[in-house]
């Protein structure tokens, strides 16, 4: 899966994330060790969601933070209840959501309400400490940054002593080790503007080896994102030089960019090379299959020059093997934007047969799911289906090989704007 990939150095993985702007956004990392379970933000509720132990909330917004009390009530079906960290001014709001929450549902909702601000400092458990650092958007906001902390080793001088008496130094309060070292893993801004992110006291946060940041506006004019205290892809793109994070992870996109395919040819014909080669985009609440999306793709230039103009097209099959009978439904796009199918069925002679049926839907050229069922053993069939964000490009099919011989089918394509192949 692309999103294993968006781990730290220190092992901590972002394994789920469901932004739109305006409609909801949470983002779920975990720890190497169990229980290292934090959402950042809680605008949506996602069954994953509710492993998570800890709940970092950037500001008061409803789509940052609607979903908590749902989530709070859920846990006190599951396990042990989460720990709600919150900006000071959003705690008297969401106790009364909570109280008036559990009015309607006939039940207390229990939930640990912790007021945060900039420069407070929570350690997790032994390993993960999050520091909050401020950002500036119209309702007071933070950003959280996670570090995981590794205990001090014995120092150089007392290498050659015997354990006793490294033991009985430490009794007697000699300093026996080293400080502990605190190594800065991801950092989440959640809602700003730019010139947020990059006061004096936030630069450390373009050196976090992951960095998820909310970009919500592509296009139109910038000073509008200013307004609404969003961040604009031209703030990106002009100050490229600072980014010097291993992987990038845009979170919090306008709803104006779906579907997901809209998006991912905006960035791909935006962003740098510098940047794109290391930056994901949470196109998950686009109707994408992925948490994740990895926005590079070294085939997209060629891919998008065979799709051509946005349209729609039905494609055929052609039938090349020498098998008994063969049925096949081409398939059907609608130019780089939207959506995209397939369905081939074969049927194979000589004393075998497979059926094979593959549909799917990926904005980046992947290999969708595909299920197949084979009857006999001396038949080994294999489909693939590949959808392009829109299936403005569909290169799918089926090759069986068997006592029947070998089938391969390729969709050629019938244009009405869009091309498929």
């Amino acid at each position: 899966s692309e999103i294993m990939s968006v781990i730290t150095p220190g092992g901590i993985r972002v394994t789920g994330a469901w932004t739109r702007a305006g409609l909801g956004s949470c983002v779920r990392v975990e720890g190497a060790n169990k229980g290292d379970d934090i959402l950042f933000d809680c605008g949506v509720c996602e069954p994953e969601c509710l492993k998570a132990g800890f709940v970092f909330i950037s500001h008061g917004h409803m789509d940052h933070i609607g979903a908590s009390v749902l989530h709070a009530r859920a846990k006190m079906l599951t396990s042990k209840p989460s720990i709600y960290y919150v900006p000071v001014e959003s705690v008297e709001p969401l106790n009364e959501a909570r109280v008036a929450f559990s009015k309607m549902d006939g039940k207390d909702i229990i939930m640990n309400i912790v007021p945060l601000k900039p420069g407070d400092v929570v350690t997790v458990n032994s390993d993960l400490v999050v520091k909050v650092f401020p950002t500036i958007h119209r309702v007071q906001s933070q950003g959280y940054a996670l570090y995981k902390r590794s205990n001090g080793s014995l120092l150089p001088q007392f290498h050659n002593l015997p354990g006793k008496e490294i033991g009985e130094l430490k009794r007697n309060g000699v300093k026996i080790t080293s400080d502990n070292v605190e190594t800065l893993e991801l950092v989440y801004t959640g809602d700003t503007i730019f010139s947020g992110l990059i006061q004096e006291c936030n630069m450390f946060i373009f050196d976090a080896p992951i960095l998820i940041m909310e970009l919500t506006y592509l296009d139109g004019d910038k000073q509008k994102s200013i307004d609404r205290g969003h961040v604009h892809l031209d703030d990106v793109v002009d100050n490229m030089s600072i980014f010097n994070n291993q992987q990038i992870v845009f979170v919090h996109l306008s709803e104006r960019y779906g579907p997901f395919g809209k998006a991912l040819m905006m960035l791909r014909d935006k962003l740098p090379s510098e940047i794109l080669i290391k930056s994901l985009v949470s196109l998950r609440s686009f109707g994408s299959g992925e948490h994740l999306t990895r926005i590079a793709n070294v085939d997209w230039n060629k891919r998008r020059a065979e799709v051509g103009e946005v349209g729609w097209g039905w494609g055929r099959q052609v039938d090349t093997s020498h098998s008994s009978s063969s049925h096949n439904h081409g398939g059907r796009g609608r130019g780089i934007e939207g959506r995209g199918y397939s369905h081939n069925q074969v049927t194979v002679s000589s004393s075998s047969s497979s059926q094979a049926n593959s549909n799917g839907m990926n904005n980046s050229g992947n290999f969708a799911n595909s299920n197949s069922n084979n009857p006999n053993p001396n038949s080994n069939n294999m489909n693939n289906f590949m959808v392009d964000n829109g299936g403005g490009w569909n290169n799918g099919g089926s090759r069986n090989r068997g006592t029947g011989g070998r089938n391969p089918y390729l969709g050629r394509g019938g244009r009405r704007g869009g091309r498929h192949r």
